[in-house]
């Protein structure tokens, strides 16, 4: 019976073997000098907080010294040098992992382009990134749950002859309701965003990198989305596991091409707007002290996952538990009643029962 050991092993040593092939033909992330980018660089300049969250004072004595280094090694944007450049493009960057998202890149000098609804908040950010970390930004405004929004997001960087090297669709809507109370609109603008236009970004970016043979695309799916289904909040489940399903065989056609596509799965993550916007504050996930997660842990460990080209990250021990170990030994049918009761307010806390959007 001993030999029942070595099966994860056996199954840790298949999985390294057959993302092999993918890892040889990755290409490289360069930043905004034309130097390569490490994952594990440990020579980071420290994480802007978003002062929303943190107090203005501490923001702004981090911020003034982030400035004060850049004076003082006389470093500043330049992306426009002739070397090979890796812009990334952030959906959803104005606030919450969308946000920290675009500082870690930023932290690692790779130019940034800001993709959300508003549009105070982006140049608030954009001001911050090049003023903190002397790097490139470019503020789109746009708002992805509309029908011609990723058309004009193309016409801008054709514009701007910008190539996009790392695309993150982080933006996202849910929220909590049963699917026979939903509106038609409410249906139609969460279906629109995470799923048809964060397709269509990725075609459309995703062929250009294809043709220069380099890139990256990431994707940022949720717990939601890798169990059996979540009651209550089943139509914003269902398009998580979509991205999470069109990731993993976007990546086996893309490894050819040098390009590496990541999916994340956070859980709850505090500090941002998203359980309260999506009237999930009361739900018990929100209440539970251990595994909870910030947007600058999933933002690090989102970055340092795409420059590797993982093709799957669950951030936490707690969520990475719950997926790899407590989702095989216990009924689907079980999983999905602790996701309920997790996840899905308590009738008398619940705020509404009408449909709520928020954005991730």
């Amino acid at each position: 019976m001993l030999y029942l050991y070595y099966f994860p092993l056996v199954a840790i040593a298949l999985s390294w073997v057959s993302t092999l092939r993918a890892q040889i033909k990755l290409s490289k992330v360069y930043d905004g000098d034309g130097r390569v980018v490490s994952r594990w660089d440990k020579h980071l300049p420290p994480f802007l907080p978003d002062d929303e969250f943190v107090s203005k004072e501490r923001c702004n004595a981090l911020r003034m010294t982030l400035i004060s280094q850049q004076k003082k090694n006389g470093e500043g944007a330049d992306a426009d040098n002739g070397k090979s450049i890796s812009w990334a493009l952030v959906t959803g960057a104005s606030s919450g992992i969308g946000r920290a998202i675009a500082i870690s890149l930023a932290r690692r000098r790779i130019p940034v382009i800001l993709v959300a609804r508003d549009k105070s908040r982006l140049h608030h950010l954009s001001t911050s990134i090049e003023d903190c970390y002397g790097v490139h930004t470019l503020v789109i405004e746009s708002d992805l749950s509309n029908i011609d929004a990723v058309t004009k997001i193309s016409e801008i960087l054709e514009k701007k002859n910008i190539d996009v090297d790392i695309l993150v669709n982080n933006v996202g809507v849910g929220g909590t309701y049963e699917v026979v109370a939903m509106s038609d609109t409410t249906i139609d603008q969460l279906c629109q965003l995470n799923i048809v236009n964060t397709t269509k970004i990725t075609q459309l970016l995703g062929a250009k990198m294809k043709a220069k043979g380099r890139g990256r695309i990431a994707f940022m799916s949720s717990l939601t989305g890798a169990v059996a289904g979540v009651p209550g909040t089943a139509v914003y489940a269902a398009t998580k596991s979509y991205q999470r399903s069109f990731a993993a065989s976007l990546g086996r056609e893309m490894e050819d091409y040098g390009v590496g596509v990541t999916c994340i799965i956070p859980g709850a993550v505090a500090e941002t707007k998203f359980a309260s916007s999506a009237n999930m504050a009361n739900a018990i996930v929100w209440k539970f002290p251990i595994g909870r997660l910030t947007p600058e842990i999933v933002a690090e460990s989102t970055v340092r996952s795409i420059i590797g080209g993982r093709q799957e990250i669950v951030v936490g021990w707690v969520n990475a538990l719950l997926i790899h170990v407590v989702g095989y030994l216990i009924p689907s049918r079980l999983v999905m009643l602790i996701a309920e009761f997790s996840w899905k307010p308590p009738p008398i806390l619940s705020k509404s029962k009408q449909k709520n959007k928020g954005e991730e």
